[in-house]
């Protein structure tokens, strides 16, 4: 769309337990190398996350965190420029009608 990368945390969309849904860390002397994208943000970036839960009953709630590592010495500064959050009672769905598209060449 433009030249402003973006954090996109979408999968899985439904959140049933705990866990680092995305990371951008360096993968050097990580437990699992394979989990972390290498992806070191520089300058203005965007973040957008879309999760939802519903069960199980004791997880109804869903806390989102950001953590952000800065591994140089000089000082950074975060600007928050916007932010939104929704319950799932507010959101509107819009039931769409069911298809498939056939896919013969195995991609």
């Amino acid at each position: 769309m433009d030249k402003i990368p973006v954090f996109n945390s979408n999968s899985p969309e439904w959140i049933k337990t705990e866990g680092i849904l995305l990371s951008t860390f360096a993968r050097y002397g990580k437990k699992i190398p394979a989990a972390d994208l290498n992806f070191p943000f520089q300058g203005r970036f965007d973040l957008f996350a879309h999760h939802y839960t519903h069960s199980p009953k004791n997880l109804q709630t869903l806390y989102l965190v950001v953590i952000l590592y800065n591994p140089a010495k000089k000082p950074i500064t975060v600007d928050i420029l916007q932010g939104a959050s929704y319950l799932i009672v507010d959101v509107a769905f819009v039931n769409l009608a069911p298809y498939f598209i056939e896919n013969n060449d195995g991609k």
